[in-house]
């Protein structure tokens, strides 16, 4: 989906960070890994997010709709 749909946590000191909601640039950088979880809804995946950051360090996490479901689509 496209990056209006989408929300990215910065760099910035861990606990510290705050969400930015897109649409965003074009990017030329490298994505690094990513992984795909299926949860109920966005701000679950905010949540997970967050702790993945903390483990991750100093790196900016994106968190991207793949496809909205067939219940939101009707």
């Amino acid at each position: 989906m496209p990056s209006a749909k989408g929300s990215r946590l910065p760099l910035g000191r861990p606990g510290k960070q705050t969400w930015v909601d897109g649409p965003f640039a074009e990017s030329k950088e490298l994505i690094a890994g990513f992984s795909i979880l299926e949860l109920p809804t966005k701000d679950d995946a905010l949540e997970w997010a967050e702790r993945y950051a903390a483990i991750l360090g100093r790196n900016e996490v994106d968190v991207r709709l793949m496809h909205e479901s067939y219940e939101a689509a009707v």
